[in-house]
C-alpha cells in the first residue's frame, strides 16, 4: 500500500515542475520567464532581392499602363484621341466587312464655341466641352468609339447602326444639349451641336471617305442654320461659305 506522506510528496513535486515549467514557458512579450516590449519581440525579414524586382516590376507595369492611357486619350475630356481612332478603324471596318454589318460616323461641333471662350474666358469653355463629353458617353454604346476629334469637335463611330439610324440617334442627343443649362462661376449658359452623318456602306467604304462625307453634312447642318443633323449624300457637295463658327 503506498505510503501517503510520499504520494503528497509525489503530487507536490509535480505541481513544483509544472509551476517551473509555466515559468519558463514563452508568452508573448515575455522570454524564458522574463518580460520585454513587445516591440523587441518583433521580427521583419528584409525584402529579398526577387520580392524587390517583383515590387520594381509592378511600377513598370502601372506606369505603361498609365502612359499608355494618356498617349490614347484627351487630357481634357477623357475621351479617346485622334491617336487611338487611327488605331482602331482599320480593325473595326476589317470585322465590319467580314461579319457584314454597317458602320455610321458622325461628326459633330459645338455651334459658336468661340464666342464662350471670348465673351467667359476658356476656364469656361473647359467647362462646357467637359459637359458635353459628359452627355456624349451617357448616350453612346460602350461598343461605340466616342472621340474628342479636334478643338470643340467630336467623332462618334457607331458600329452596327444605319446612317438613319445613327441621325435619330444624334438629333435626340441634340435636344438633351440644346435643353441642358451649363452652370460656371455663378454663369448659366447653355451650347447647341451641329452634326453630320455617313455611314459604310451606304456612302462609302473607308474610313478616309465617309470621315470627309461626314465633316461635309456638318459644314450643311452649320449653313443650315446650325443646331441640326445632316445627312450625307452618297457624293460629296462643294462645301458652301459658312460663317463663324
Amino acid at each position: 500500500m503506498p505510503d501517503p506522506a510520499n504520494h503528497v510528496h509525489g503530487d507536490h513535486s509535480l505541481s513544483s515542475a509544472a509551476q517551473k515549467s509555466s515559468r519558463l514557458s514563452c508568452s508573448p512579450g515575455s522570454v524564458l520567464g522574463r518580460h520585454y516590449p513587445q516591440k523587441w519581440l518583433s521580427f521583419r525579414s528584409a525584402p529579398t532581392d526577387h520580392q524587390k524586382l517583383e515590387q520594381q516590376y509592378q511600377e513598370i507595369v502601372q506606369l505603361q499602363a498609365q502612359l499608355h492611357h494618356q498617349v490614347l486619350h484627351d487630357p481634357l475630356t477623357q475621351l479617346h484621341n485622334r491617336r487611338f481612332l487611327n488605331e482602331s478603324l482599320p480593325r473595326e471596318f476589317a470585322r465590319a466587312k467580314r461579319a457584314g454589318y454597317p458602320v455610321t460616323f458622325v461628326m459633330a461641333d459645338i455651334d459658336r464655341f468661340k464666342r464662350v471662350n471670348d465673351n467667359y474666358g476658356h476656364a469656361c469653355g473647359d467647362v462646357v466641352l467637359l459637359k458635353i463629353s459628359e452627355i456624349l458617353k451617357e448616350n453612346t454604346r460602350e461598343s461605340d468609339i466616342l472621340c474628342r476629334f479636334g478643338g470643340e469637335e467630336f467623332l462618334i463611330v457607331l458600329p452596327g447602326m444605319t446612317p438613319e439610324q445613327a441621325r435619330k440617334k444624334m438629333d435626340a442627343i441634340r435636344q438633351i444639349i440644346a435643353a441642358t443649362v451649363i452652370e460656371h462661376a455663378g454663369l448659366s449658359l447653355s451650347v447647341t451641336i451641329s452634326a453630320g452623318v455617313a455611314g459604310y456602306p451606304l456612302h462609302g467604304s473607308d474610313a478616309e471617305t465617309l470621315l470627309t462625307l461626314a465633316d461635309d453634312a456638318l459644314y450643311e447642318a452649320k449653313n443650315g442654320g446650325r443646331d441640326r443633323v445632316a445627312l450625307a449624300s452618297p457624293k460629296a457637295p462643294d462645301r458652301p461659305p459658312v460663317g463663324p463658327a
